[in-house]
C-alpha cells in the first residue's frame, strides 16, 4: 500500500500572496474599511482568514461582519484575483514524481473551492490528490489538527508527513502527532519554523523525495 503524505497549498504548492492581497484589499474597500498595511497583511498569511481579518478591524467588530469580509475576499479571489496565482518552481515535476509512490492530500486554510481554483489555474490535476480538505470543511482550521484527522479518516491511514511553509502547518502536524516538514518557499523564515520543532526544514519541494525516504 502506498503511504500517505499531506501538503499545504499556499506558499507550498502555489504562490498566492498577490492574489490574496488583491482579494483582501477589495473586501476592505467593499466594506469602506481602512486598507490594511500590505506588508503586515502578507506576514499573516497561513492563519485562518478570520484571524487575518480580525487583525485589521476593531476588536468589538461583530463576528458576522468579520465573516462577511472573509466571504468577500473568497468571492473576489475565485472570480478575479486567482489569475495572479503562480506555481512555485519545481513543484509540478516533484508532485508528478511523488504521486507514483505516495497517496497525496491537501489540507489548507483556504476553502475547498479556492484550492480547486488554484490547482486548475496552475495546471496541476485534481486527480493527483486522493483527498482535498479546505478550512470550510472542518470545525477548526490549522494550527488545529482537524483537517489532518479528517484526511486520515477518509483514507483510513495516517499521513507520514505534513508539508507546509508556515508555522501553522508545523503546529497542526505536531497536534496530529505526525512529522512536520517545513519548506522555505513561503513567508516564514527557517528560524520561525525551527521554533515549532519540525522534523525537517527544506529549501524547496525539490528536496522532499530524499526526506520522505527517511520516513518510510
Amino acid at each position: 500500500m502506498k503511504q500517505f503524505i499531506c501538503f499545504d497549498l499556499d506558499g507550498t504548492i502555489v504562490s498566492s500572496d498577490l492574489a490574496n492581497t488583491k482579494a483582501y484589499l477589495h473586501a476592505f474597500k467593499l466594506y469602506s474599511l481602512p486598507l490594511p498595511n500590505q506588508k503586515k497583511l502578507i506576514s499573516l498569511y497561513g492563519r485562518p482568514h478570520e484571524e487575518v481579518v480580525s487583525q485589521f478591524v476593531h476588536k468589538d467588530t461583530p463576528k458576522k461582519i468579520v465573516n462577511s469580509i472573509v466571504s468577500a475576499h473568497e468571492h473576489f479571489l475565485i472570480k478575479e484575483s486567482y489569475k495572479s496565482i503562480m506555481l512555485i518552481p519545481h513543484v509540478f515535476v516533484i508532485l508528478k514524481k511523488l504521486k507514483k509512490d505516495y497517496l497525496m492530500g491537501i489540507v489548507s486554510n483556504s476553502s475547498h473551492a479556492s484550492i480547486e481554483k488554484s490547482l486548475k489555474k496552475t495546471g496541476i490535476p485534481l486527480s493527483w490528490f486522493s483527498v482535498i480538505i479546505g478550512a470550510d470543511e472542518v470545525k477548526r482550521a490549522k494550527p488545529y489538527p482537524d483537517g489532518l484527522v479528517k484526511a486520515e479518516k477518509i483514507l483510513k491511514q495516517k499521513p507520514i508527513a505534513m508539508i507546509g511553509d508556515s508555522i501553522y502547518d508545523i503546529m497542526a502536524a505536531r497536534n496530529a502527532h505526525i512529522p512536520g516538514i517545513g519548506v522555505l518557499t513561503g513567508n516564514y523564515t527557517r528560524k520561525e519554523l525551527s521554533l515549532n520543532k519540525p522534523a525537517y526544514i527544506i529549501k524547496s519541494l525539490a528536496y522532499l523525495p530524499k526526506i520522505l525516504n527517511k520516513l518510510r
